[in-house]
This record gives C-alpha cells, structure tokens and sequence, in this order.
C-alpha cells in the first residue's frame, strides 16, 4: 500500500497551518507537531516519524527545513525531498547536501527572515534545482500558483486519486470535500451515516483517501469523540474497499521470526497462536508469534527458507495489507505505538460499532 508525504511545519507554523492543511487534503500528509524552541528537541519527533510513517517524500518549510536537512546529513532519509526556505544553515547546519539525494529548493526573493543565499548554496552543492518566487518567507503563493505541486510532480509525488487506472465517480474536489466533512471529529453517528446515504461519490480511490486519514488526522487520539470518528472512518474504509487486503486484527498465519539481538531465544513461526493471553498483550505494540508476543518492529516474515526476511511493515506495503485496530480503528500495520487508546477507558463500548451497520448502506456502483 502506497505511503503518503510527511510536512515538517516552521517554527512560527504549526501543523494546522494552510501549507500542512493543503498537504494532507491533497496528498494525504502526515503533519505531525513537535517544538521549536531548538532543533534536537524536534529531531526526536521526527526520527520516530519517519521510522513509523515510511513516506514517499517530506517537505520542510523554514524550521522544518532544517529539520529535513538534519534527517538528509544523519543518512536517515534519502528519498524525495522538498524545501521550503529552508533555514538549516540558519540553525548551524553544514552546507553539504549528497548528491543522490533527490531534491527541490523553494525560496522567496523577497524573504527577510531567511537568506535565498542559504538555499542557492546547498542547491548549489547537491547539484539540485532553485526555484526562486516572487514571496516572502511564508511563500503564501505557490499553492495557488501550482509551484510546490509541480516540484512534488517532478520528484514523482502525486496527488491523491490521481492514477491511471482509477478514477473518482464525481469531481476530485467534491470528493476531498466530503471526505474532509465527514471524517471531522464532532459529528453525531447519525449525520454520519446520513452523509454515506447521500453522497455520490464513493469509487474505488476514496479507499485511498481515507487511508491517508486514518495515517494522518488522528495520530494522536485522546477524546472519545476522536476516538468515534477514527473508528467510523475505519469501518467505512473496509467497506468502501470490500475486504481486500484491508483487515481487521492482525497477519494470523504468516510465517516469520523474531529479529532482537537482546533476545538469546527469538521465536520463529506463524504468526498467531492462542497461547499469548497475558494483560501485556497488546496488537498496537506487539503480534504473537507461536502465541508470543513479538514487538512489530523485530518481526520479519520468511520469505524464503533459509534466505533473509523482510521486515513486516514493508513486506505489508509490498502485498497491499492493511490492518486496522476493531477498538480504536487505529493502523495496526504502520508502526508500533504503546497502547490502543481506548484500551482501559470506559466510554468506548461495542454499543457504536453495533449501531454503525454499515454493511447495509447503500454502495454505489460504478
């Protein structure tokens, strides 16, 4: 299953802002928030959600930038790259870029806040395109202009539902629109399932769409009211999707092993099992392998007998897998987090899926 960007937001932004707001509605963006007060503080956010995110490209603007860059010149990220008046030297950064790192620079003539002379030097080391715009530092002009889309489109970044084999039943926009409404924490069940009745635009693409909500609205989820809206988003994904190779629960019966230098007796088997019943057991955290619990990021699966395994998150995205938590609707096939949200919490009872039932709203066909 294909990832979407991550935007790393400045230091006066945040990851609401119109930059963040437009990434994640067309393209499906993780805008995760993190301070700004110094760089190491948002370093450690940001390493922990490139590990768990796996995106396609990041964008950093300003601040973010020099966030971006720190990843590029700690060797934790290669992909494609897009900045934004970048003020990693600004932040004591060194002017040194790789050269196989694909990249787009983005500055304004007019910025006071950040030299464009910063962003033509590494641009210039990296061998790496300059765009320079007409704007100040906040370049409040190239949504609209389409610069940032062009520059996403030549590093291969596409908007969502934009494939050539799959196509939205109404206008592109209309579709994001409902799909925007009707994730919005805040709605009552009822509205909800009255917006599935009515809308006209569920095709095969909003499958995608509402992935790259669940990715990236509600990563942190602490109300019940978020808690009702990721899981209605959830059960409409599956449904939308039919079943295929978006799952409930966990990967029961594929064959893998555990991957943990600090364990002298790793597992290795299906993963699955009944024996695994203790109150640590938690599928947010951990998959059972022979019944016992393995951290998801030490599990690899077999592939092959005897050859290398594949870590389980990539080998998901490679078989187009997706799993998702019954309790929380959370991603389950993404990355580790410590614990299901509603995991000991008394407001998020069976009575709301029960009344969902959205196996008998009405699908439209194509």
């Amino acid at each position: 299953m294909e990832s979407t960007p991550i935007f790393f937001h400045g230091r006066e932004g945040t990851n609401q802002g119109r930059k963040a707001r437009w990434l994640a509605r067309e393209y499906g963006a993780c805008t995760p928030g993190y301070e700004t007060n110094y760089l190491s503080s948002a370093m450690h956010v940001a390493r922990q959600v490139l590990k768990d995110h796996q995106p396609t490209a990041i964008v950093g603007s300003s601040f973010g930038g020099a966030v971006l860059l720190n990843l590029i010149q700690a060797g934790l990220w290669k992909g494609p790259s897009v900045f934004l008046a970048q003020a990693g030297i600004k932040f004591g950064l060194p002017v040194e870029f790789p050269l196989d790192v694909p990249a787009v620079f983005i500055h304004g003539t007019r910025d006071d806040i950040v030299s464009i002379e910063d962003s033509r030097a590494l641009a210039d080391c990296g061998g790496m395109p300059l765009i320079e715009v007409d704007d100040d530092h906040r370049l409040g002009s190239i949504r609209e202009s389409g610069v940032l889309a062009e520059a996403l489109s030549s590093l291969g970044v596409k908007p969502l539902g934009v494939d050539d084999d799959s196509h939205f039943y109404a206008p592109r926009d209309d579709c994001l629109d409902w799909l925007a409404k009707i994730a919005a924490p805040g709605l009552q069940l009822e509205e909800r399932i009255g917006m599935v009745n009515d809308q006209k635009v569920i095709g095969p693409v909003v499958g995608r769409s509402l992935l790259a909500a669940l990715r990236g609205t509600w990563r942190e989820v602490d109300t019940a009211d978020a808690i009702r809206a990721r899981r209605f988003v959830s059960a409409l994904f599956h449904r939308n999707t039919g079943g295929n190779g978006f799952c409930l629960g966990i990967p029961g019966g594929v064959a893998a092993q555990e991957v943990d230098p600090s364990n002298p007796e790793p597992e290795s088997g299906k993963i699955g099992g009944s024996g695994y019943g203790t109150s640590m057991y938690e599928p947010h955290f951990e998959w059972p392998i022979n019944g016992m619990g393995v951290r998801k990021d030490h599990i690899e699966v077999v592939v092959d007998d005897g050859g290398p395994g594949v870590p389980i998150f990539q080998w998901l995205r490679e078989e187009g897998k997706v799993y998702t938590c019954r309790h929380c609707g959370g991603l389950l096939s993404d990355r580790v987090e410590p614990r299901c949200p509603t995991r000991g919490s008394g407001p998020y009872d069976d009575e709301f899926l029960d009344r969902m039932d959205l196996a008998n709203l009405t699908r439209r066909e194509e």
